[in-house]
C-alpha cells in the first residue's frame, strides 16, 4: 500500500469511525519494540492521540477501542492519573504525555494526516503482575522504549 493509500485509508476510518488505528512493528532482525496509535482523536474529540507500546496488535486495538468508546462517553484521559477498568483483574493504567518532538516520529501517519494541524499523543502505560510501572523498579521490559518519548 503506497503512503497516499494509507493517508485515504486513515482517513476514510476517521470519516466513519471517528478514529483509525495503526501498528508498527519493528523489520526483522531490527531492534525496537512494536506499537500500536490512533490516528483521529484529536480531530474528532480534541482529545491527545493513544499509543500502545509492546503489545500484539489484536490487543492493542482492543485497548485503545476501549479506550476510544470512553472518551466517546466524555472521558478526557489526563496524565499521571490511575485509570481503572481498562485492564482486567483490578489494574489501572497510566498514560503519559509523548514529547512534542518524537511526535513525527512515532506518529508518522498521523502527522501526514493532519498535514501541520497540530495535535498530542499520550502513551498507554499498565503494571506488572505486581503493581509495578515501567518507570518503577520492575522487571518488565515491554514498555521501556516508550519511556524515552514521554515527558
Amino acid at each position: 500500500m503506497s503512503k497516499q493509500d494509507l493517508i485515504a485509508s486513515a482517513r476514510a476510518n476517521i470519516d466513519k469511525f471517528g478514529w483509525h488505528c495503526l501498528s508498527v512493528s519493528p523489520s526483522q532482525g531490527q531492534p525496537g519494540t512494536r506499537f500500536t496509535y490512533t490516528i483521529g482523536l484529536e480531530a474528532t474529540f480534541r482529545h491527545p492521540e493513544l499509543m500502545i507500546f509492546g503489545l500484539d496488535n489484536r490487543l492493542s486495538h482492543g485497548l485503545l477501542s476501549d479506550c476510544v468508546d470512553r472518551i466517546r462517553a466524555g472521558t478526557t484521559f489526563a496524565p499521571d492519573t490511575p485509570y481503572p477498568g481498562i485492564l482486567g483483574g483490578g489494574y489501572d493504567v497510566v498514560f503519559k504525555p509523548v514529547r512534542a518532538a518524537d511526535l513525527p516520529a512515532y506518529f508518522a501517519l498521523a502527522d501526514r494526516v493532519y498535514d501541520g494541524a497540530p495535535y498530542r499523543g499520550l502513551v498507554l502505560f499498565w503494571p506488572d503482575e505486581r503493581r509495578r510501572f515501567p518507570w518503577e523498579e520492575t522487571a518488565s521490559t515491554a514498555q521501556r522504549d516508550a519511556l524515552a518519548i514521554v515527558e
